[in-house]
């Protein structure tokens, strides 16, 4: 008995270390582009991106960073030169929504050396 209660408790700690290790939005650090529709079809269109209402032509040298900010992963998308200011940068979650850029959320994404480049045009 002593032995099967064991086994339990090992088996119920190593189901919560592995869910805890994603975040609450559907995605983590190792969750593969090609589990993100929304990303790879951005990845794979490559011309246009919808942006605050907007459809955005995407630049030359654009790129999506990857970043945990408040312990939830954050796509930061920056095009470079972009005509309209609402296509210059966006954010958005796990499943494609956009996030409302915060002046923290900003400041951060402009100042946090911790990015993984995952895509350039």
């Amino acid at each position: 008995m002593l032995k099967t209660n064991f086994i339990l408790l090992v088996l119920l700690l190593f189901l919560q270390i592995s869910c805890s290790n994603e975040s609450n939005h559907g995605c983590s650090v190792t969750t593969e582009i090609a589990q993100l529709p929304w990303l790879t079809k951005i990845i794979n269109n490559g011309n246009t991106i919808y942006i605050n209402g907007t459809t955005c032509n995407i630049n030359k040298g654009a790129t999506i960073t990857e970043f945990t900010y408040n312990n939830s992963i954050v796509f930061d998308f920056i095009n470079v030169g972009a005509n309209a200011v609402t296509c210059n940068q966006a954010a958005f979650d796990c499943q494609g929504n956009q996030i409302t850029m915060t002046a923290g959320l900003t400041s951060f994404l402009t100042n946090s050396p911790n990015g993984k480049l995952i895509w350039q045009k």
